[in-house]
């Protein structure tokens, strides 16, 4: 009997301080709120781009993508030089300038940054013709020369800055640097060759190309952006060896340099993760 009072005696202390617990702990929270919140932050940030790694449970901060760029070139050719020859003194100088038809693409690579993200890239691009008129003097006459170059190409390793205004519109400023060439001849009014070629005897010039650049971005998708971007695209001298053929053979001209430069007006489409869907 004993044992009974005890044991109630216990039991009624045991639930006053159960009780006593709750009241100071308060009611419970309630955090369902809190997966909503979640959610926002997610459609902010585009889960598309910005994915969580399954191996590293880490937020994904470099994303790949492949840009297609066409636009329209500013050229202007510039052809030089002077040289002694046979007796004579040779001279050919001039520039003209045209505007060409570019196109090309890049594949690179985003980095998030506060307010934008880093961007660096691989562009390879190709102009269209262009021909002018340079003038060449021997011997106190002077005669029109015309100039043609082809295949004109670069290929330049770029790094760019973008800066986000908001959820769709952006700018961006860097540039780039890497290779460039063209294919270069030239015809005298008279119908005699004047050929062109550089050290290395093929018919065309290539030399260091550099472009510095700026523009404006519209996001259209999460994984698709609009570019329409400003460039100014240089390159430096390239050398060619000249020679005109007559009735009575074949006489070197000497070395002469011909240079390139343009403004370029560019629009370009940006796919952020191009393969993904066959990678998974």
């Amino acid at each position: 009997m004993k044992h009974r009072y005890a044991f109630f005696a216990a039991f009624v202390v045991l639930s006053g301080l159960s009780t006593g617990r709750a009241d100071e702990l308060g009611q419970p929270i309630d955090l369902t709120g809190f997966n909503d919140i979640v959610d926002e932050q997610a459609d902010v940030l585009g889960e598309d781009l910005y994915e969580v790694s399954a191996s590293t449970g880490m937020p994904s901060v470099i994303t790949p993508y492949v840009s297609g760029i066409v636009g329209a070139s500013f050229g202007t050719l510039v052809n030089g030089g002077s040289n002694d020859v046979d007796g004579g003194h040779y001279t050919q100088s001039g520039n003209f300038s045209q505007t060409l038809f570019t196109g090309g693409g890049a594949l690179g690579a985003a980095i998030r940054a506060p307010n934008g993200q880093w961007r660096t890239e691989i562009e390879g691009r190709a102009r269209g013709p262009m021909s002018g008129v340079s003038t060449g003097t021997l011997g106190g006459s002077s005669n029109p020369v015309q100039i043609t170059a082809t295949g004109g190409w670069s290929t330049l390793v770029n790094f760019w800055r973008d800066v986000d205004f908001n959820d769709r519109v952006g700018a961006y400023m860097g540039g780039g640097f890497g290779v460039g060439g063209y294919s270069l001849s030239a015809t005298s009014d008279t119908g005699s060759i004047i050929r062109g070629s550089n050290a290395t005897a093929t018919s065309a010039l290539t030399t260091f190309a550099w472009q510095i650049g700026t523009g404006v971005t519209y996001q259209w998708s999460q994984r698709v952006v609009f570019d329409l971007g400003y460039r100014f695209y240089a390159m430096t001298p390239g050398t060619y060896n000249a020679s005109v053929g007559t009735p009575y053979g074949t006489f070197q001209l000497g070395q002469y340099t011909s240079a390139f430069s343009a403004s370029e007006l560019l629009f370009s489409v940006r796919i952020y993760e191009p393969f993904r869907g066959i990678i998974r």
